[in-house]
């Protein structure tokens, strides 16, 4: 394999008790631009250069680690690329237990809503009783009004 030429390479990595294997296809033109689309069951990221012996790796826009590569005839930096794709399942075991997370705010969005139903319902329970209580002193106020009308009649 050339600089310039596609290639396919796989890379497998430590992930707890068992191995995970990443295949990478990399492409590179006369400009030394290319494009790595690391994919597995478990994870993808998008390997990227733009100058000549340091590349980025963007795990789902999460996070950039940087990595070199060999202008080698076969090998674009196998040891760094093989810790780079270690940390990239770490990263993944990370963005699992993000995604419980996630599925968990869905429920508590659910109760907050639930929740806020109820702040609603009684806000329009104490407008009703304020409305209950207008109406009482109203009655009130006349009933003391007809008390002194019949108190100046008796005298």
């Amino acid at each position: 394999m050339t600089k310039y030429s596609p290639a396919t390479r796989k890379i497998t990595c430590n992930r707890g008790k068992g191995k995970v294997t990443f295949s990478i296809f990399v492409e590179s033109d006369y400009n030394d631009l290319f494009h790595a689309l690391v994919s597995s069951s478990q994870a993808w990221a998008l390997l990227i250069s733009a100058a000549p012996g340091a590349s980025k790796l963007i795990l789902n826009d999460v996070s950039a680690t940087p990595i070199k590569y060999k202008d080698s005839f076969s090998t674009y930096g196998s040891t760094i690329l093989n810790t780079t794709f270690e940390n990239l399942v770490e990263m993944h075991n990370k963005l699992d237990i993000m995604s419980i997370t996630i599925a968990h705010v869905s429920d508590l969005t659910t109760k907050l809503s639930a929740m806020s139903e109820q702040v609603d319902s009684l806000n329009d329970l104490l407008l009703s009783a304020y409305f209950k209580i207008d109406s009482v002193k109203d009655v009130m106020k006349e009933t003391s009004v007809d008390v002194a009308r019949i108190r100046i009649k008796l005298y």
